[in-house]
């Protein structure tokens, strides 16, 4: 407490109550920084080897697609073949490669959704949104880092540092 009101006297600020020291001082082995980076940043090399790191890559492009079409990719079942390949070139484009085998099952899967949502997978998506806003509003427990994906085919869930 003297350091926290001497270091607070220097800089002419009123000093800290002693409850409010305890306080915080007795759940500090909890505190984690967390430093983010814009959704927009590219994926580290280290990581493109997942086949989960596709999926936000093809949100890039389906919204891309859609920018570019005005449309959801596989919107009726007559564009799904000439979107799958509009898609796939996105992809290729985005990445500076040819698409990858892995992603062509990605690709093809989110032209069949037509833009669709999945119950169930909405309904895990907003738990989790629920679950980490409960930790931002409270203020306990170390939010997700960045780009979380989830892989409702699969039932895999990882977190992309990006």
């Amino acid at each position: 407490a003297e350091y926290v009101n001497g270091f607070t006297a220097s800089l002419n600020l009123p000093l800290v109550p002693w409850e409010f020291i305890k306080k915080m001082t007795k759940n500090c082995r909890f505190l984690k920084v967390i430093r983010t980076s814009p959704v927009d940043t590219k994926f580290p090399a280290d990581q493109n080897d997942d086949e989960l790191v596709s999926i936000p890559l093809l949100m890039k492009c389906v919204r891309e697609f859609e920018r570019e079409y005005s449309r959801c990719p596989g919107n009726t079942d007559s564009n799904l073949i000439g979107d799958e390949e509009k898609l796939s070139a996105l992809l290729g484009k985005l990445q500076k490669v040819g698409v990858l085998e892995s992603q062509g099952m990605f690709v093809k899967d989110f032209v069949r959704f037509g833009g669709t949502e999945v119950p169930s997978v909405a309904a895990f998506t907003g738990g989790i949104a629920a679950h980490e806003c409960i930790k931002l509003v409270t203020k306990q427990y170390v939010p997700v880092d960045n780009c979380f994906v989830y892989n409702a085919a699969t039932q895999t869930t990882t977190v992309f540092k990006i």
